[in-house]
Parts: structure tokens; C-alpha cells; sequence
């Protein structure tokens, strides 16, 4: 978990948009692709005498190339830009002996104990938490319905290989989508269209359970349900630079533990005690809370757009303006164009 978020973070912090949301979400990409190398081992101890052992010596090459990343890589530039611009700030006031150096840095401490809204993290965990559940719900609900039909582990973990391939593909997809489309627009959109797939799930388990139709089920699960992707790099921008890593990571693992613990449980439960239908009672609340979260990040980036187009207009010309002329919204035609 802290490997991923921290990889996200920093890409989001040393590029901008667009090239920021395909750059994050390649992360998450390679994130999957780990899944499918790990099912594709799985596949070929079970069904080919592969040495699972070998597995590991891949996973160790991964480690030495990320040790080594780990201890090349700078600060991103948003974090040293804030600390250098405070060491500036306090230097030419301790030059010239103001008397608001400790207001700066009473400022500097300040800004480190930011604090970020209740409404902003409730928002991250929420469409984290979407991600966990369309995740479980793919490979390990619908694993057990396969279980149920007669699969035995080998065909469960096959058909969950190809899962994962198919999963692989579409993040690809919206990745390179996602540098020509807004990336919450593109999760807004994919959660619509995974609603009347939800409606009819419980229909198809309750008359027509088969591989075919489960393995249906798996395949908009994991490529229409509920997810961050590509919009993490939006996410993440909205954290204060000096809380970022820590808000994040722990949100993150914090919806990634209860999800999982919930949905296992709950699922359980409430299917066999409703059937089917339970999957509802998970899903619709879940639903309900992930758009209010997409919407509550678009209310933020539209009040940082606003934010920026009146920084931009409020501008101080570096140019003599002709006698007589303010500067002083709403300007004239002559100096807009000067």
C-alpha cells in the first residue's frame, strides 16, 4: 500500500496535467499487472509443475530495482518549492532584522499542522472503498459462486487469470483516455453504466448461474465498477503538501481493512439470508456514498479553477500603464491587451 500511494503521490507532485493523469494511473497499471503475473504463476504451479518458488526470485529482482529507485529519487518539486519559499521568507526577514520573523514562523508551523477537511477525507475513503469492494467482488465472490458450481481451484484460478487480462486491457484503455477526457467524468460515467448491471445481477444468479454468466459478471465487476482510476492524481492534489503522504496512505489502508472485512462478512450473510437481492444492500449504499465523493471533487475543482482564473486577472503589469489608467478590475480593453 505505501509503495503505491507513494509512487501516485510523487508522480502527481512532479507533473501536470493532462500528462499527470496518465502518468499516475500507469502506476496502477503496473499495480495490475502484478496481479495478473501472480495469477499467471498460480496457473502454472497448478496446471503445468511450475516451481512456485521461482515466483519469489522475481519478486526479489522487483525489490532490489525499487531499493535502488528509492534511494535515487529527490523531493518533489511541490514540497521543496514550500520549504524553500519559507527558508527564503524567514532568511530576508532575519537579514533585516524584522520583527516578523517568529510570525513566519509560527505561519511555517502552521501550514505543517494543516488540517484537512472532514468532508475531503470522508470523500477519499469513500471511493477508496469502491475500488476495494468491485475488487473483492470479482475474484473472490465470484470465486465462491464457482466453488459452488463444481470449479475446482485450478479452473477458478484459469478463469480468474483471464479476468485479470481483461482488466489489464481496460485500464490501459482509460489511461490513454484519460489525457483527452476529465478523469472524474470518465469514473462518473463508468459508475452509470455499471448500475442497470447491478439491477440484473441477482436475476441472472437466482435463473441462469453458470461459468459463462459468472464469469460475465466478473468481467463488469472488474472493468465497470466503482473506482478511482485515473482520477487519483486529482485525489491527491487536494491533500496539503506537508499532510499528503499521511492522510492518504492511511485513508487508503484504513477503507482497503474495513472493506474487505465487511463486504466478506456482510456478503456472507446477507446472501444467505436474502439470496442474491443481499448484494444490494452492499452495493447500493456504497454507490450512494462514491458519487457523493466524485461530486464533492468536482465542487473542489471548480473552486480551485475560480481560485485561479481570479489570481490570473488580478494581475500587477510588469509595464508603464498611459496616465490615468488603474490597474484595477475591471480593466479596460487597452490594458487587457497590453
Amino acid at each position: 500500500m505505501g509503495e503505491v500511494i507513494g509512487a501516485e503521490i510523487y508522480m502527481t507532485e512532479i507533473t501536470k496535467p493532462p500528462a499527470r493523469y496518465p502518468a499516475v494511473g500507469l502506476i496502477a497499471c503496473a499495480s495490475r499487472f502484478g496481479t495478473v503475473a501472480a495469477l499467471g504463476v498460480a496457473m502454472l504451479v497448478t496446471s503445468q509443475g511450475f516451481n512456485w518458488r521461482n515466483g519469489f526470485w522475481i519478486g526479489a529482482a522487483i525489490a532490489v530495482v525499487g531499493s535502488v529507485a528509492r534511494t535515487r529519487l529527490r523531493e518533489t518539486p511541490d514540497f521543496v518549492d514550500m520549504k524553500r519559499k519559507f527558508k527564503k521568507i524567514i532568511g530576508d526577514a532575519q537579514e533585516k532584522k524584522s520583527l516578523h520573523v517568529e510570525e513566519m514562523r509560527n505561519v511555517r508551523e502552521t501550514l505543517q499542522r494543516e488540517k484537512v477537511s472532514w468532508k475531503t477525507m470522508y470523500a477519499y475513503f469513500s471511493i477508496a472503498s469502491g475500488t476495494a469492494v468491485s475488487f473483492y467482488f470479482s475474484y473472490f465472490y465470484c470465486g465462491g459462486l464457482l466453488k459452488e458450481i463444481g470449479f475446482t481451484p485450478e479452473e477458478i484460478i484459469n478463469q480468474n487469470f483471464m479476468v485479470a487480462l481483461i482488466e489489464l486491457v481496460e485500464i490501459m484503455l482509460i489511461i490513454f483516455l484519460s489525457y483527452r477526457i476529465y478523469p472524474l467524468n470518465i469514473i462518473k460515467f463508468k459508475t452509470f453504466l455499471f448500475l442497470p448491471f447491478l439491477c440484473i445481477f441477482p436475476f441472472l444468479l437466482t435463473n441462469f448461474m453458470t461459468p459463462s454468466i459468472i464469469f460475465f459478471m466478473q468481467v463488469i465487476g472488474i472493468t465497470l465498477g466503482l473506482t478511482s482510476l485515473p482520477a487519483d492524481a486529482i485525489l491527491f492534489a487536494h491533500f496539503p503538501v506537508f499532510k499528503r503522504f499521511t492522510y492518504i496512505s492511511f485513508i487508503y489502508a484504513i477503507s482497503r481493512s474495513l472493506t474487505a472485512v465487511l463486504t466478506s462478512f456482510g456478503l456472507v450473510y446477507l446472501t444467505g439470508f436474502f439470496g442474491p437481492w443481499g448484494l444490494y444492500v452492499i452495493f447500493i449504499p456504497l454507490i450512494v456514498s462514491f458519487l457523493w465523493g466524485v461530486y464533492h471533487y468536482e465542487r473542489l475543482e471548480h473552486r480551485t479553477e475560480r481560485s485561479f482564473l481570479g489570481n490570473l486577472f488580478q494581475f500587477k503589469p510588469m509595464f508603464p500603464l498611459p496616465n490615468g489608467v488603474e490597474c484595477q478590475p475591471p480593466y479596460s480593453k487597452e490594458v487587457q491587451e497590453r
